[in-house]
């Protein structure tokens, strides 16, 4: 198998400190919308390797209260934007938690999520 994660960084950083996460419901267009991609394993292999080769930390769980399953993505350097944010994707599979958390990042927030904190409902529904 092909190595394609990027070189160990040099020295520690401190990491960024917690600001919260991104409170977001898709709207129904938006759930829909999801639903209609496609996201098998070849999509997310690919996803989830350019997502770590940007210095995301992306982890898998599952919530016991709500009965999902999650996916959670984070910046690792403390000087990015989304640093010190948690974007969480829910789902009934893993597969579909990962899917929802980066359609968030990537089609929702054009991978800027503090455009996510500055959203109304109004803005979203137009």
């Amino acid at each position: 198998m092909h190595n394609t994660l990027p070189p160990k960084s040099k020295g520690q950083r401190e990491p960024a400190p917690f600001k919260g996460f991104i409170e977001y419901d898709l709207t129904e267009q938006e759930r829909r919308d999801l639903k209609q991609r496609e996201f098998d394993l070849a999509i997310a292999n690919t996803v989830l390797t350019n997502l770590v080769q940007s210095e995301y930390r992306v982890s898998l769980g599952f919530d016991f209260y709500n009965s999902t399953f999650t996916c959670s993505i984070s910046h690792k350097d403390p000087k990015h934007a989304n640093a010190g944010w948690v974007l969480v994707g829910r789902g009934s599979e893993p597969l579909k938690a990962l899917k929802q958390a980066c359609y968030k990042h990537y089609d929702v927030f054009a991978e800027v999520w503090h455009n996510a904190r500055a959203m109304t409902r109004a803005e979203l529904d137009d």
